[in-house]
């Protein structure tokens, strides 16, 4: 998750401060993208380590380690990843300000 958001975040970096895009569609953008990969992800070491085994018996591996995780993670993750998002899109936004505004001081 740390990976995912480092990454993403310096999308979400670039987008903002250099592209001049909304603050809080690409935080929010990059917030669900940061939870929907790292679900994705998880999903698929518990699949290998216990769900591989019950592939061709009653059970759908498939769908009980990587799309039912998938699906209850988006669904409750997605309003506290549009607060944390907005939020951490406002601060990359206001130290990006605060950093030209330096600059150009200089």
């Amino acid at each position: 998750m740390l990976l995912c958001g480092h990454f993403y975040g310096q999308i979400a970096g670039n987008q903002i401060i250099i592209k001049k895009k909304n603050y809080v569609l690409i935080g929010f953008l990059t917030g669900i993208a940061v939870l929907i990969t790292t679900a994705f992800f998880c999903g698929w070491t518990g699949f290998f380590q216990e769900g591989i085994d019950n592939i061709g018996t009653g059970d759908n591996p498939f769908q009980d380690y990587i799309i039912k995780p998938l699906f209850w993670v988006t669904m409750f993750g997605i309003v506290p990843a549009l607060f944390v998002g907005i939020w951490f899109g406002w601060q990359i936004k206001r130290k990006g300000n605060k950093h030209s505004t330096q600059q150009v001081h200089l």
